[in-house]
């Protein structure tokens, strides 16, 4: 009988265990441990030195085919914070072939010429069940943040920040600052990034793929929201809410400024008058590199481990992209494990 879980990452693959695990009637504590000062992984929301108003980390579309997540937030009572929203294409919007390149680098953050394509054929399959985009109303605090924690509190959820685990022993958690005894009554579910997986398993760490998300501060807000892709520059996706215009370019590193403005102004129809500010956010290891070779390889790391080794994380799906998606259902999986 297990009277403890312990989760090891508080991203929306810990999150996602410890909301199902509650959801199917586990009575015991959980314990999430979180490296950062934050829940949520790569979807969280700050207040941005630069421009003086929260933003989101990066721009995150949702389908209605993500048949996990929407569970997830509906356990945790967050739907509401969604609305459905259909994108634009600009530039060449009838070649099928730079359609299909944008849909590919968008979906699996690897250059087109890289990507595992049938990984992306699977991923098509499974969205095509719902294709209806959604957005997020608010901020991603709003929808995941704010109500895992209040769902938190009134379940015993506890959830520890700070707790960098640099190592395991099968009776024993080894963090930065102190140790933890495990007993038989407790499992331990390790919902990491890969690459602080392979730290403490001493592991390949796998090639990685950044993304690259440029905020911009409008002299005017927009009281409607849109969302526009584009088949013919560096940037794929732009987001305009408010008085924020944001600017996702994926599997780059970059820092040019002016070729992002140059796409917006282009877009929608702006002038440098109109742009006040921006900050400029790049995840150098947003996500593992969706290319066969790194596939095969991921693969062959989850075959070769522990049969009593319990993981999570959007790295670990073989039939999902490294998506929000790919990270709840790895947290629900998990919980099938116990």
């Amino acid at each position: 009988m297990v009277d403890t879980v312990h989760i090891l990452g508080a991203g929306l693959a810990g999150m996602a265990a410890a909301a199902n695990l509650k959801s199917k009637g586990f009575d015991g504590k959980i314990n999430l441990y979180e490296a950062s000062n934050h829940i949520g992984g790569r979807c969280y929301s700050f207040i941005s030195p630069y421009l003086n108003v929260k933003i989101d980390n990066g721009t995150h579309m949702m389908l209605k085919a993500n048949y996990n997540l929407l569970a997830f937030l509906k356990i945790i009572n967050s739907t509401k914070e969604l609305y459905p929203f259909f994108p634009k294409i600009k530039n060449s919007s009838y070649n099928l072939k730079k359609l299909w390149n944008l849909g590919v680098v968008s979906a699996l953050n690897t250059k087109y010429v890289n990507a595992d394509k049938f990984l992306f054929l699977k991923t098509i399959l499974k969205a095509l069940q719902n294709p209806h985009p959604l957005f997020v109303k608010n901020t991603l605090e709003d929808l995941l943040v704010i109500p895992f924690n209040n769902f938190a509190k009134t379940h015993n959820i506890q959830i520890k920040y700070g707790k960098k685990c640099i190592g395991y022993e099968p009776k024993k958690l080894i963090f930065s600052d102190t140790m933890l005894e495990l007993t038989t009554k407790d499992v331990v579910i390790f919902a990491l990034p890969q690459r602080s997986f392979a730290r403490i398993f001493n592991l390949p760490i796998l090639p990685h793929n950044p993304i690259t998300n440029v905020h911009f501060l409008l002299k005017t807000k927009n009281n409607s929201f849109n969302f526009v892709g584009q088949t013919n520059g560096l940037t794929e996706w732009f987001k305009v809410k408010e008085n924020i215009l944001s600017a996702t370019i994926s599997a780059t590193n970059t820092k040019d400024i002016n070729t992002v403005k140059n796409e917006a102004k282009k877009i929608f129809n702006l002038n440098d008058s109109d742009f006040t500010a921006h900050t400029i956010i790049c995840e150098k290891m947003a996500t593992i590199s969706q290319d066969k070779e790194t596939i095969l390889k991921r693969n062959k790391i989850l075959e070769l481990l522990p049969h009593d080794i319990i993981i999570a994380g959007d790295w670990t799906q073989q039939d999902l992209p490294c998506t929000m998606e790919a990270a709840v259902t790895s947290g629900f999986n998990a919980v099938k494990r116990i």
